[in-house]
């Protein structure tokens, strides 16, 4: 499906289906919840992160398929501003995260570009906290030569070094409402 935006004369090509993401979102819960279901509890949940806002959507998904006891938190992060590529900076935006000293912490972003904010962020957890664990969950991986050695702990796809819009992740604040996964063509 190729949709056509009047602002930018952008052009939207699917990548990945809704029913796609759907089962590998439920692939991933499921791996996540195997590895901490020895762990979670009531009186210790696993401590949830959705980084802001491209991965409100992908941890929405996520956090309803884990069957785990979970505490929800988010987190702003920016790395691209309105350009299509990242700039290679990352600031920490807003922060509303409780204390996470001796907790199991779970990061959900939804996609790996550079892996430098995930790389900043899980430095800054590990060093502003001391958790038990830090994990990480993205949705799309892209393939292409990356800044850090990191390397998230669960990830769905594996994608071509694109501009990716939908689900979840935009252009310019448009194309999150997309129920699949496009590139700008």
């Amino acid at each position: 499906m190729m949709i056509s935006d009047n602002y930018n004369d952008l052009k939207i090509q699917e990548y990945i289906s809704n029913k796609d993401i759907l089962n590998k979102i439920s692939d991933i819960a499921d791996a996540i919840t195997s590895d901490f279901k020895s762990l979670a509890s009531n009186t210790n949940p696993l401590y949830t992160i959705c980084v802001l806002k491209g991965a409100v959507l992908f941890y929405s998904e996520l956090i309803q398929k884990i069957n785990l006891p979970l505490n929800t938190n988010f987190i702003t992060l920016s790395s691209y501003g309105n350009n299509f590529k990242s700039s290679g900076k990352v600031s920490l935006v807003s922060e509303n995260i409780p204390d996470l000293n001796g907790k199991n912490v779970l990061i959900v972003e939804d996609l790996i570009d550079t892996g430098l904010t995930l790389d900043y962020f899980t430095k800054y957890i590990k060093e502003k906290y001391s958790p038990a664990s830090v994990k990480v969950a993205v949705l799309l991986n892209k393939k292409r030569e990356k800044n850090t050695e990191f390397k998230p702990d669960y990830f769905g796809f594996e994608v071509d070094d694109r501009f990716i819009v939908g689900f979840g992740m935009d252009y310019k604040g448009l194309y999150r409402n997309l129920d699949y996964i496009g590139y700008v063509d």
